[in-house]
């Protein structure tokens, strides 16, 4: 993934949304547009019971009680946006890792690039 890549998919969401804020540089992405990008790149999302765990490592990034995921308000910025993005993807990391499948982590980071 390069940074224009990602850059351009948090423009994609953030245009999802009416902002409330002149400024581009103050755009925010809902919560639940979030969780869809984690699940269209298969970052720790591929089972339901998965979501309440990458909530809960997304909860430093987030300045408001999780409470309405697709409040624009309380929505993350474009940095929140890449922190949670990497997080993601070290906890997807750690779990292939714990799966004793070394080619298996190889594959799903080539497949992540691949599909961006």
């Amino acid at each position: 993934l390069f940074y224009q890549d990602i850059y351009d998919l948090f423009k994609f969401y953030s245009n999802l949304v009416p902002q409330f804020s002149k400024s581009r540089e103050n755009d925010l992405i809902t919560i639940q547009e979030f969780i869809h990008l984690l699940k269209a790149f298969k970052l720790g999302l591929e089972d339901a019971r998965e979501v309440p765990e990458a909530l809960r490592a997304l909860k430093p990034l987030l300045p408001h009680p999780l409470f309405d995921t697709l409040n624009i308000k309380h929505g993350i910025g474009f940095v929140g946006y890449i922190e949670g993005f990497l997080r993601m993807c070290q906890i997807t990391i750690e779990k292939l890792k714990d799966e004793n499948t070394p080619h298996k982590l190889s594959a799903r980071l080539h497949e992540i690039i691949q599909e961006s």
